[in-house]
């Protein structure tokens, strides 16, 4: 019989709590604050009250808005469709991420996403296994600025 442990079932149900709570409020979150944008008119944010610390490393829910025009110019809803089932992508608006980052080791991965329409239904969602396979953060990125303003 194969036995699951404890730990991952604790981490799949606070995911779970989460996606569920996240999913209810506003697509942005109770508490975001943006902290960037780029030329397309994309703007960044994270959830204040979804920080938590604990051993250098912090958990928080960020969201990327996306602008028409980044829609139109990279045809995004194209290329999702290529790698998942996602009915209603074509209204694509905001994505959330739980992501995971190691503030000393200049490392994140991602824990859960959640696709938005722009009035803030889920359209899709993901939540599984955090891989173990940590991205490595570069200078100056957007996951950069996140990590030097969580990680404080």
């Amino acid at each position: 019989m194969h036995r699951i442990s404890s730990g991952k079932v604790i981490l799949a149900l606070l995911l779970s709590i989460a996606f569920l709570s996240t999913a209810a409020g506003d697509a942005r979150g109770e508490d975001s604050v943006e902290f960037g944008s780029d030329s397309l008119g994309n703007a960044f944010y994270y959830d204040r009250d979804s920080v938590k610390k604990k051993s250098g490393t912090v958990t928080v829910w960020t969201a990327t808005r996306w602008s028409d025009a980044d829609r139109r110019k990279f045809d995004m809803v194209a290329e999702l469709k290529k790698q998942i089932d996602c009915p209603g992508c074509e209204r694509l608006s905001l994505k959330k991420d739980l992501l995971k980052i190691k503030c000393r080791e200049n490392r994140m991965r991602r824990l859960a996403f959640i696709f938005y329409d722009r009035e803030g239904r889920a359209l899709y969602h993901w939540t599984g296994p955090a891989p173990d396979e940590w991205e490595v953060i570069l200078p100056g990125t957007f996951q950069d600025v996140l990590k030097r303003t969580v990680c404080q």
